[in-house]
This record gives C-alpha cells, sequence and structure tokens, in this order.
C-alpha cells in the first residue's frame, strides 16, 4: 500500500508557496509553516517525509531550532533540504552534522529542486520496499518515520499511536493495561480511557490490512495479535 508523502516547507512568502504548490503539489502533501518556532512545535507531534527550508526564516536560524530539538531529544532527526543564499563552509559543515540531507545555494532553479524532492522520496521509496521484502507477517516499526510495515504493505501513524503500538509490540502476545499506556503517554495512569479509545480506535482501522489487531482482553487490558502466515 502506497501513500502520498508528507514535505513540510518554512516558507512565509504567499507568491512562493503558490509557486511551490504548482511545482511539487501532485508529488506529495504540502504543509507551508511560517517560522522556525511553527517548525520546532509542530515536529513534536508530526514526522514529515521532508522539510524544505532556506537557513533563515523571517530573521530566525533553522539551525538554531534544530540544535535546540537535537538537545531535548539526542536521537531527533528528520530529513531536511535547506537553502541559502550565502555559500558558508562552516554553515553547510553545522547542517550536514545535524543530519540535513542536502544544502543548495541560491540561485536556485525550480527543476533542480523538483529533481531534489523526487530523489530524496525515490531513494527513501526503495530503501522502504527492499526492506518491506525482507520483512514477515511481524510488524516492524518505523519511529522515525511514523510507519508500521510488514509483507502485507506499510502506513503511517501518528506519534501517538505509535506509542500505543511500541507498548504493545513490546509486551508481545501479553496484555498490557490501559492504565499503563495512559501512565506512559500522558503521565497520568488515572487519565480518562476515552482520550486512549480513540487512539486505538484509530490505530486499528490503520493496521487492519497488515493483518494486525489491538483487541481487549477485558475492559481495562489491551494485546496486539499478528497474523504470523509463513
Amino acid at each position: 500500500m502506497s501513500y502520498r508523502r508528507n514535505l513540510w516547507v518554512l516558507e512565509p512568502d504567499a507568491q512562493k508557496r503558490k509557486v511551490l504548490k504548482t511545482l511539487l503539489g501532485d508529488k506529495c502533501e504540502i504543509s507551508f509553516l511560517n517560522t522556525t518556532k511553527d517548525f520546532q512545535m509542530r515536529i513534536k507531534k508530526e514526522k514529515p517525509d521532508l522539510v524544505i527550508s532556506d537557513v533563515r526564516v523571517r530573521g530566525q536560524c533553522l539551525i538554531k531550532a534544530l540544535e535546540g530539538l537535537r538537545k531535548e531529544q539526542a536521537s531527533f532527526h528528520v530529513p531536511l533540504l535547506i537553502t541559502s543564499s550565502v555559500d558558508d563552509a562552516a554553515v553547510i559543515r553545522k547542517s550536514f552534522d545535524l543530519g540535513v540531507k542536502d544544502f543548495l545555494v541560491h540561485p536556485i532553479s525550480m527543476n533542480e529542486l523538483f529533481v531534489k524532492v523526487e530523489r530524496t522520496f525515490d531513494h527513501d521509496e526503495k530503501r522502504l520496499s527492499q526492506t518491506e521484502q525482507k520483512a514477515s507477517y511481524e510488524i516492524q516499526l518505523d519511529q522515525t518515520r511514523l510507519l508500521v510495515f510488514n509483507k502485507c504493505g506499510r502506513v503511517k501513524i501518528t506519534p501517538k499511536e505509535m506509542h500505543i503500538l511500541s507498548l504493545l509490540k513490546n509486551e508481545s502476545s501479553e496484555a498490557i493495561a490501559k492504565e499503563q499506556i495512559c501512565l506512559s503517554i500522558w503521565g497520568d495512569q488515572r487519565s480518562d480511557y476515552k482520550r486512549l479509545n480513540v487512539h486505538i480506535h484509530n490505530l486499528r482501522k490503520k493496521i487492519q490490512f497488515l493483518g494486525a489487531k489491538v483487541e481487549p482482553v477485558n475492559k481495562d487490558s489491551l494485546v496486539l495479535i499478528q497474523s504470523l502466515k509463513n
């Protein structure tokens, strides 16, 4: 099962947004962000397949934003394509140290940008396809990209759904208490189960075609059931 890639673009200019939407809209789903602060807040909740940004957005330095995120989470990583009007070796080196995929110096043609995005997506698609071919029917988790996959295909889920599925998968065939899940996600084992049940409902719909189910053992516990065909 294929899905449309998610591309974030840090670009406050309406005219440039229109050009990029026309150029890349058929290739992926595009979300536009205004500032590095918007990026820092949203990246903690969602994970895009690629981010495009100038090294400075409205006077704010993207490199500093990335450093801040890395300090908060050492394993933080997001695929980034950075552009800049300044050909500065120190900035370029620092960008790659922070995991940036590519660094383009202006002037940049729209065709060049299109090819860079296309090649990034194609490379990732090839890598994921190879991983899937080697996979069994047991579901695998790619927590960086928020993907769940096995021989049947792949699906993208939300950060909280990934958190829940990770807990269930770690317990293997054993049941896990809902209050334990709530404690792990929200820091409160007495949290209202209604929030959890909404996430469970959405997760069930997404992973069912992979042959996986999240089933209740009783009203307070859940278990992950997987199809383990040969």
